[in-house]
This record gives C-alpha cells, structure tokens and sequence, in this order.
C-alpha cells in the first residue's frame, strides 16, 4: 500500500496486551496504532474509564473522533442530550462538534477511540505527563496543552441520565466464565431462531416471567413459547444480551442482571412475503432488563429461574394481546389442528 505521496505504508500488527499505556484525565488509555505506525492517517486507542469517569465537555479542531464500545454501558453527550450505549455501539464525533461521555456504571467500561487524521495520541501523551506529576496536574496547564492540540474544554456537561447497575460480585472466573457462555447461547439462539437452543439451558422445570408479567412452567412450555413467537411477531428479528452483573449468593446459586436490546419488525404482517427482507433501519428497537437465577447441578449451570422486565419509557418490545390471557401459559389449536402457544412476548 502506498500512500497519495508514494511513501510506503507498512502493515503492522499489534497483540491482544500490547501498545502503550497513559493515564490522564483518570482513564487509562492504551494506544494500539500511533500515527507513526500509520503514516498519519489514523490513530487507535483502547480507553478504560472508571465509575463515574469520562473526559469534560469538549471539541477538536484537528480530529474527527470515533467510539466503539468494547465493554459495559457509557453515556455520550452528542447535540446536547445523552445516549447510553452498549457492546458494539458506535458514535462519530466530527471535528468541532462538542461532546463528552460518561461511565454511569458501578464496573470499569471501555471503548475503541480511532480519530482521523491520527496523532491524537501526542496530546493524550502531553496530558499523562502533566497528570502524573507528585501533588496532581496544574489545570490551567493542562487547559494550555489542550488548545495547544487544537482541544477546546468548555466545562462540564450536564449530569447524564441516572442508571441502575446491581453490585458485582466477582468469583473465580472460571464460573462467571461458564455463565457468560450460557447468556451467549440464548442470544445466539433467538438470533437464528432457534427454540430449542434457546430453551436447553433452562431447567427442566425452570420458572419463566415474561416481559408482560405472565408465568410460565418448564422448558417445554419455554420452547413451545418461543417457537411460535420465532415463527410470527418475532421472526428475523435481533437480540443482544449484555450482562450487566453477577452475583453469587452460594457457590452454587448465581443471579445474572442482563440488558437487552431487541431489534424486530414488531407491529408489521406477519404475512407479509417482502417484511422480512426490508433493512435493519426499518426494524423496531425494544430495551428490557432480563434478571436470571442459575443453579449448578452436577457441575453444570442452569437457568431455573427468569423474570423479564421492559425498561420504562423505552419503545413497546411486545405487541397488545387480545382477549384475556391466563397467568399460565397454555397450548391451543391452530386452524390446522396443531398446538401452538397463544401469542406472547418474551
């Protein structure tokens, strides 16, 4: 690859723990590409940003500014209101445009920090070392070197929304490991609508709490539920399952808080050959706070219990139903004759 002048641009590779390390501004960043690696036409930085932590109220002059989430939930401040984002969300932040983003969880988050052009890291540089001084940094030099980069702080910005993570617990990781994979299976299991994967990790009489507050018994009713949800109101759609915390209250015993993202095409025929094949950007988004109870049994992790709960003032996640419902769930007839569950939302 050569660049418009000709200069050969090398590839470069960078392992999984390295890159170089600064802590400014309380967050610990790690470049992973300098502009030096990239003949200046991009920078990437991984930042780790405490409770409560996140850089003030800001612009750039030089930079036009992305963010990837890698981990936990942040808030960013964009054309002044806050967005709270997970795993895989992503924001563009363009040269001269204020913004600010704030860690609102009880658990480090972290984010990718890629700016174009690069070089961004000589401030992130400068700063570390005003930051590391005995005593704390002199902020009115820190506020020197900042528009000396081409980096306008203008104050705080307002508090972010407030949000609600439980208590972490951390165990040795081997068992939040094994419960990290068993809350990746259901999500890679409604995302290929796939009922029976999704119901295989729950215990075979394992109590279940839709979003609209009916109870349902056993993982059979768990797979029937969700077989005819996957086949009608909910097929082709997306759900993303970030956990939020766990708990151990026994070495046996785990409560797992998990946020969940749903994209579907809630609301449009079912019937309807073409619904199916409209892009994402026509799908519907739905946020619910799922709460889990696992339980080993002979060395493996089950699901026994789940109550799902909508994240208030956020867009519907399950359709009005007709009629009346009992409080548990019950098979009837299709016009065809078979058994199927009466229409639900989880």
């Amino acid at each position: 690859m050569k660049t418009t002048n000709e200069i050969p641009v090398e590839p470069v590779i960078v392992p999984e723990n390295g890159g170089t390390v600064l802590n400014t501004f309380g967050d610990r960043l790690t470049v992973k590409l300098g502009a030096h690696q990239t003949q200046g036409a991009l920078s990437i930085i991984v930042d780790t940003i405490p409770p409560g932590g996140g850089p003030p109220l800001h612009s750039h002059d030089n930079e036009d500014e992305f963010f990837i989430v890698r981990e936990g939930r942040i808030n960013y401040f964009m054309d002044n209101h806050w967005t709270e984002l997970g795993p895989g969300g992503v924001v563009f932040a363009p040269r001269g445009r204020r913004h600010a983003f704030r860690n609102t969880g009880t658990a480090p988050a972290s984010h990718y920090v890629l700016t174009t052009p690069g070089g961004f890291e000589r401030f992130f540089a400068a700063t570390a070392a005003e930051f590391a001084k005995p005593g704390g940094p002199n902020m009115e030099r820190v506020l020197e070197t900042s528009s000396a980069h081409g980096v306008h702080i203008t104050g705080e910005p307002p508090q972010p929304p407030a949000h609600w993570t439980p208590p972490l617990t951390q165990t040795g990781g081997k068992d939040e490991q094994a419960i990290r994979q068993v809350i990746a299976q259901l999500e890679r299991a409604w995302n290929a609508g796939d009922s029976a994967g999704f119901a295989a990790p729950f215990a075979e009489d394992a109590d279940f709490v839709d979003v609209l507050g009916r109870y349902h018994r056993g993982r059979a009713a768990i797979e029937a539920g969700h077989r005819h949800i996957f086949d009608t109101i909910y097929r082709g759609s997306r759900n993303r399952y970030t956990i939020e915390a766990t708990r151990f209250v026994g070495p046996d015993v785990a409560l797992v808080f998990v946020h969940a993202t749903l994209l579907s095409h809630l609301g449009q025929d079912v019937d309807d050959p073409g619904r199916d094949r409209r892009p994402r950007s026509n799908m519907s988004e739905g946020q619910a706070r799922p709460t889990f109870i696992l339980g080993r049994k002979q060395g493996e992790w089950q699901i026994v219990a789940f109550q799902n709960t909508k994240v208030a003032g956020g867009p519907p996640v399950g359709e009005p139903l007709v009629g009346k419902t009992p409080p548990v769930s019950r098979l009837t007839r299709s016009s065809a004759g078979g058994a199927r569950p009466e229409p639900t939302t989880y």
